[in-house]
């Protein structure tokens, strides 16, 4: 796999340099959705995950997404038993880990404690990967398929299938378009 591939560029980098690092570390998933990691790793296609740490990092955005309005959800959730991705290079992805850390906590001294940032970054990954598998494991579709469609539209997809005011709206909308309240 491609993280073991990065996990031994990493060790001999660092044989090569002891001071060489990774920022952030300790990366990772619960171990109770090792499976899914796995097997949306076999899965192939154009723009599929290549690493588990792109489902970690999608995973991380839907459940920030989902939960961005109610921090406590996320600051309070409770990590069990983790399978650690990291050492490997998430340098790509760090923005995204300081922004939902700073989103979340309102300050940005959060960037400091880089410890707290990964644990954030990894809650909101745990909160989302149930609606990553709701979505990647619908019925109707292949993963695949059901990956595609999301990626086509994520915001609108999120909305859709996430949003519980989406239908009220659409209705609202609808009704002020028709002038049915006038």
């Amino acid at each position: 796999m491609i993280e073991e591939l990065e996990l031994k560029k990493h060790r001999n980098q660092k044989s090569k340099d002891n001071r060489y690092i990774y920022e952030l570390d300790k990366f990772g998933h619960e171990e109770k959705y090792d499976d899914d990691y796995k097997q949306l790793c076999k899965e192939t296609g154009v723009g599929f995950f290549e690493t588990k740490k792109d489902i970690q990092v999608l995973a991380a955005m839907i459940g920030f997404n989902l939960y961005h309005k109610y921090p406590d959800k996320i600051i309070n959730y409770k990590l069990d038993k983790m399978r650690y991705l990291t050492p490997v290079n998430y340098t790509e992805y760090y923005h995204l880990a300081y922004s939902v850390s700073i989103c979340l906590e309102e300050d940005t001294k959060i960037i400091l404690e880089t410890s707290k940032v990964v644990d954030i970054f990894n809650k909101c990954s745990a909160l989302g990967m149930p609606k990553l598998k709701e979505i990647l494991f619908a019925d109707g579709g292949t993963i695949l398929e059901n990956y595609q469609d999301f990626i086509q539209d994520p915001l609108a997809f999120l909305e859709e299938v996430f949003d519980p005011e989406s239908e009220v709206r659409e209705i609202q909308n609808s009704m002020e378009k028709s002038n049915w309240l006038s």
